[in-house]
């Protein structure tokens, strides 16, 4: 009986560190997910403003 009970505690305890593992997993895969998006938009942000003041120096440049 005692065994029996260790046995079902030690698979239940399985049980809760696998699911602990999979919520974690799913937490880090959105989380990196977001980070990439948050990325590539500040990197989108940083061509356009570097777009633009190679811009504005070329027209400076141009007007003397």
């Amino acid at each position: 009986m005692v065994q029996a009970c260790t046995t079902r505690e030690k698979l239940i305890v399985h049980e809760q560190d696998a699911l602990e593992r999979a919520t974690t997993r799913s937490a880090l895969r959105l989380l990196m997910r977001r980070l990439n998006g948050e990325m590539e938009r500040q990197v989108d942000a940083l061509v356009h403003n570097t777009t633009a003041l190679y811009a504005f120096v070329a027209e400076k440049a141009r007007l003397g």
